[in-house]
């Protein structure tokens, strides 16, 4: 139209132009030149055309004058502003958006603004800024770029709002910001291991090959930790996982974790405690805080178990809660800097979630008031290395047993089950059975004597008359059977039995024995004998051969396939190379049949023990930790005769063609050589010279030593 507004006066006025003149001469030209047909037909066309055309004039004069008229007003009046406030982001414009940030993996972010007029961006509009919820948990900051916003984290934790508003467009609706500020539970610097924390859930990644630790972002001298622990497929005895307290990130600590010690796929898991707040080579504890926290059951789903772990420091004195097992303990280092509570796992994958830590005083003092008070009761409970060997009738025996926790005051006592209830009596933990009784089989009962609740069951075999055999060169009892060939065998229905008692020293508590008549000095002797049928279902099988007194034990140790199939011998003993007695061994034999029969010679020439296997010329190297030792004899025993004892624990085996050679005390004194070993002082006694400067001055073999 506005071309049309601007051609059509220019027509008009041309046409006006040409009505101006004469019409007759206009005529008159037009007929000189043009025949009167075609000149009446040309003024007619001519007629029609300039009133048509003025027709036109006239009204797009008219259309002219009104565009004018609009345009004027156009011009005179302003469009309305029509501003829009929003959120910028990847799927357009928004009202409305949400940020999580994390304190520590994501500490910020930045928003942006979008602002307009009638669909146009607009610049220079003063926005205002609003925080609200939990304000404290964040700062909102402009960046120099236009309508960008920094949000960071700031000490509150929780959801935060931020109102943005238009300042001078009230009309404008404002736009809202959620922002939820959480932050990770664990230290991101002190850490070990493949970890990742994710919404309030720590996984341990990587399986074996990886050690793990997680600690708490603060340490203290007064905390209480808890957390769950999801573990799968758990088997492995060698790797124990738990609650500690770290001093760095798992090389000083102080560990109160789980092992599987039988290595089964059950729901029987062991609680174990190790101190290492010196070192992990120099740890002051690493054992199990008492036998009734072995083979405790646990939580388990198919092959995933769920356990609750709870931790508490007071200074000195921790507390622990596992899978509802208490117990409490000093750290006897007395270590006084704060400690961080965390969790570690050795190769084994994991999930920690539901983890919570106070450092407040009293709710701390509250926690041990309600869970670790005198008034706990009894958690678990079991006999301690039973004599499950047979009672004969009028026999009395103890049942020594294990509580947990220890300072629960509930008390325990015997119950026998079944028929043998009236012809048995019971003291404290002993039983009696009476004379009448019949064979059979007892079922005695560990009961805890404010509850009633069964802790642990055993069954005796009930005799009327002893199993007990000898023959010149041995005496057997407890259920070890001596063979018409004078060989002895130790049954699989015994296998269970431990007859070995005390690892470290002479033990004649078990009745589950085989006793040598003729005794050796301990200076200078050799023993041989074959073992056959060795068969063994746990993961430390032990064939002793015991000498009396102190360090003089050595075990035949077969393992299974389960753990290893490794046969070798290993003994807790003195060697030269040592300051203190050690767990030393042999190396693994190799290509070893553990179904066949092998010959076994031990001997001592001087004191110093080596061992023999099949046809060996050369004694077996022994090594502790893969270091070189030669075991031996405590010069005190030298010159005694020392009883030999044969048993068994977790092992059934037929021991046989067993030899003795050993001196007399009276030809002791000149069998006996030391060669290099020793310097004759002339005056009756003897000194031995030690690599590393021998034992420490209480256990010196290198004191004066007088032959008999």
């Amino acid at each position: 139209m506005k071309k049309k507004i601007l051609l059509v006066p220019a027509l008009a006025a041309l046409l006006a132009l040409s009505g101006c003149g004469d019409t007759s001469s206009s005529e008159t030209s037009s007929s000189d030149s043009t025949p009167s047909t075609s000149s009446g037909s040309s003024s007619s066309s001519e007629s029609e055309i300039t009133e048509s055309s003025s027709e036109e004039s006239s009204s797009e004069e008219s259309s002219s004058e009104e565009s004018s008229e609009e345009s004027s007003e156009s011009s005179s009046t302003p469009v309305e502003d029509n501003f829009a406030l929003g959120f910028l982001t990847p799927s357009g414009v928004v009202p409305t958006s949400t940020l999580d940030l994390n304190k520590d993996t994501a500490p910020s972010s930045t928003v942006v603004l979008s602002v307009t007029n009638n669909g146009e961006d607009a610049f220079d509009e003063e926005i205002d800024v609003v925080i609200g919820g939990v304000s404290d948990a964040i700062t909102v900051t402009p960046t120099a770029a236009d309508y960008t916003y920094e949000v960071k984290t700031s000490t509150g934790l929780g959801e935060a709002t931020v109102t943005f508003s238009m300042k001078n467009h009230e009309e404008v609706a404002p736009v809202v910001l959620t922002v939820n500020v959480t932050e990770n539970f664990y230290s991101t610097t002190i850490t070990r291991g493949n970890n990742v924390e994710e919404e309030g859930t720590m996984s341990f990644l990587g399986g074996a090959g990886q050690q793990h630790t997680a600690v708490a972002k603060n340490p203290g001298t007064v905390w209480a930790y808890s957390t769950t622990a999801t573990v799968q497929g758990y088997t492995d005895s060698s790797r124990s996982f738990g609650i500690g307290s770290f001093k760095d990130a798992g090389d000083n600590a102080l560990w109160t974790g789980i092992r599987n010690n039988d290595k089964q796929d059950d729901d029987r898991l062991d609680i174990y405690i190790r101190n290492f707040y010196n070192g992990w080579g120099a740890p002051v504890f690493d054992a199990y805080p008492f036998p009734a926290y072995q083979g405790l059951a646990f939580e388990k789903t198919e092959s995933t178990f769920t356990i609750d772990f709870t931790l508490i420091r007071k200074g000195d004195s921790y507390y622990y809660d596992i899978g509802g097992y208490h117990g409490k303990f000093l750290d006897s280092i007395g270590y006084a800097e704060a400690t961080y509570p965390g969790f570690y796992s050795q190769e084994t994958d994991m999930t920690l979630t539901d983890s919570t830590i106070t450092y407040d005083e009293e709710e701390v003092d509250a926690l041990i008031a309600s869970e670790f008070g005198s008034d706990a009761g009894i958690d678990a409970g079991c006999f301690v290395n039973p004599n499950l060997n047979p009672l004969v009738v009028g026999q009395t025996r103890e049942y020594p047993a294990s509580i947990g926790p220890e300072y629960s005051l509930d008390g325990i006592k015997l119950v026998v089950d079944g028929e043998y209830a009236e012809h048995t009596t019971v003291s404290g933990l002993s039983v009696t059975v009476l004379n009448g009784a019949p064979e059979g089989t007892m079922t005695l009962n560990l009961v805890n004597n404010k509850t009633n609740d069964v802790l642990d069951t055993i069954q005796i075999q009930v005799l009327t008359e002893s199993p007990d055999a000898e023959n010149e060169q041995l005496k057997v009892s407890g259920g070890v059977i001596l063979n018409d060939d004078g060989s002895i065998t130790f049954p699989e229905s015994f296998m269970g039995t431990n007859g070995v008692g005390n690892e470290y020293a002479y033990d004649e508590t078990s009745e589950y024995a085989a006793i040598l008549k003729q005794k050796v000095v301990g200076g200078d002797f050799s023993i041989e004998f074959d073992v056959s049928n060795y068969k063994t279902n746990v993961e430390f099988p032990k064939l002793m051969v015991s000498l009396g007194g102190s360090n003089n034990q050595y075990y035949i140790a077969y393992k299974s396939e389960q753990y290893g199939g490794t046969a070798r011998i290993e003994t807790f003993t003195r060697s030269v190379e040592s300051n203190e007695p050690q767990w030393n061994n042999s190396v693994d034999f190799a290509s070893f049949d553990q179904a066949a029969s092998h010959h076994y010679k031990i001997e001592s020439k001087g004191g110093v023990v080596n061992f023999y296997v099949d046809d060996m010329e050369t004694p077996l190297a022994m090594q502790m930790d893969g270091a070189t030792r030669h075991c031996a004899i405590a010069p005190e025993y030298h010159y005694q005769e020392l009883p030999v004892r044969i048993s068994t624990n977790g092992v059934s085996a037929t021991v046989s063609n067993i030899t003795v050679t050993t001196p007399s005390l009276e030809e002791a004194s000149e069998s006996i050589h030391y060669g290099d070993a020793i310097t004759d002082n002339g005056d009756g006694s003897y000194e031995f010279e030690f690599i590393d400067g021998g034992w420490r001055e209480h256990a010196r073999i290198d004191q004066p030593l007088a032959r008999p």
